[in-house]
């Protein structure tokens, strides 16, 4: 069924087929995993070429700072998909600064660590962000994590304030002296 392949693809696997044969008789003892069927040059376009993506990046930017900035450039654009939806930068950026101003009334300072009990959600991510903003550091609290371990967690690292949701604030212990609720303050 030739019509399944483009013209070209069928020229590369010739090139492939041909530079396998030609190396097989160059080295009849090597056993055929160890042969190249890429030619030296196609090789090297796609180590080499197709993989140099560094990109250079504001060295004196936070995260926060970044993410701002982009937020401003393009507030429309979307940052995220999940499960058929989507967030814009402004949406996730103005719900971040709004957590981080929340946490900041709460007490929260640059030093100061935070609790991230959250499922993978685009909550999580204005979560991570709003704490970031709020000069503080996170900590991520896995609400799969028997209740055991996520007490070990808060104290082990002095946490006094997380963030959360209403759906999943019932499975987080007692330890959490000041519980953010997301969807809710």
């Amino acid at each position: 069924r030739s019509d399944l392949f483009e013209q070209t693809s069928m020229r590369r696997m010739l090139g492939h087929f041909e530079n396998l044969l030609n190396a097989a008789l160059q080295n009849p003892d090597a056993r055929i995993a160890e042969l190249p069927m890429m030619s030296a040059e196609e090789r090297q376009q796609i180590l080499v070429h197709s993989n140099t993506t560094s990109a250079e990046y504001p060295r004196d930017l936070t995260i926060p700072q970044a993410f701002e900035n982009q937020a401003q450039r393009t507030p429309e654009a979307t940052a995220l998909l999940f499960e058929g939806r989507s967030w814009t930068y402004r949406e996730i950026n103005e719900n971040a600064n709004r957590l981080a101003r929340t946490l900041a009334k709460r007490g929260i300072a640059p030093g100061s660590l935070v609790g991230i009990f959250l499922d993978r959600s685009p909550e999580m991510v204005v979560a991570l962000m709003g704490v970031l903003k709020a000069g503080a550091a996170y900590v991520p609290l896995d609400p799969a994590h028997p209740l055991e371990r996520i007490s070990l967690l808060l104290q082990d690292a002095g946490l006094s304030s997380v963030v959360t949701s209403s759906a999943i604030k019932h499975r987080l212990p007692g330890e959490a002296h000041q519980v953010v609720i997301l969807d809710e303050d």
